[in-house]
């Protein structure tokens, strides 16, 4: 099963239109989370970024807000995590698949051959 981490511009693309190309590469990866054929983290830092996005910039009402992030955090594969797991998945801790970074999202790395998937 595949494991990615998102961040706050990814999930702004995904549920605005401000980005369609970003939007185009995120839909399929939670639709694979929805299918439990893969996970997507989002760190507890990316929920309160895209909240404060959401009312400040976007103007999005308080209440659509909580809608959405309820949907997220219910949603079958996603999961909300803190620091201190991020960084045992990013230093290979105890289930020993490395993260590496990117701009869009957090993709995993072949621990096996150090090389993307």
């Amino acid at each position: 099963m595949r494991r990615y981490v998102i961040d706050t511009n990814a999930l702004i693309s995904f549920v605005t239109d401000r980005n369609l190309e970003q939007q185009q590469k995120i839909a399929p990866l939670f639709e694979s989370a929805a299918h439990m054929k893969a996970v997507i983290f989002c760190h507890q830092h990316v929920l309160t970024e895209f909240i404060y996005v959401l009312d400040r910039i976007y103007q999005v009402p308080k209440d659509e807000i909580g809608r959405m992030i309820k949907d997220l955090i219910e949603m079958p594969g996603i999961e909300v995590i803190q620091k201190w797991i991020l960084m045992q998945s990013c230093l290979g801790g105890p289930t020993r698949s490395p993260i590496s970074v990117t701009p869009l999202l957090l993709r995993p790395v072949s621990p096996e051959a150090d090389q993307w998937w």
